[in-house]
């Protein structure tokens, strides 16, 4: 941490974040690659990129149709949790995977296995949503 920085305390996951340059630029890789492009397009289901800190920097068009996203909208740097718009991500310090209720999160659980054991994972949730 850099000298002078502020410390994030939250009740989970690490604060953390990439910056929009840095979550555009793994977008890009990540189109340019035609096996994830290929991916993208053939998994059926929610389908969202993360980089390490949770940040998503892709989706697929079933996502976005189901969230009524704008396909011309880059929608890069939320976390799961606030693309979904689940409550509990607004209680944390820093956003989705930091308010107390996240230690309980299937996403969120799912997506810390995934990157610690670097292969796919599988998991359930259920999110608290008022519209």
């Amino acid at each position: 941490m850099a000298s002078g920085a502020i410390r994030i305390r939250t009740h989970f996951a690490s604060p953390e974040r990439a910056s929009r340059e840095q979550l555009l630029r793994l977008g890009s890789a990540a189109k340019s690659d035609p096996n994830i492009d290929l991916l993208m397009k053939v998994v059926p289901g929610y389908l969202v990129l993360v980089d390490s800190h949770r940040q998503i920097f892709a989706c697929n068009e079933e996502i976005r149709r189901a969230l009524a996203l704008d396909e011309n909208r880059l929608h890069v740097g939320p976390r799961p949790g606030e693309l979904l718009r689940c409550d509990h991500a607004k209680e944390g310090p820093s956003g989705c995977g930091t308010s107390l209720q996240c230690r309980k999160c299937g996403l969120l659980l799912t997506v810390i296995a995934c990157q610690e054991r670097q292969s796919p994972m599988e998991g359930e949730c259920t999110l608290s949503r008022t519209r």
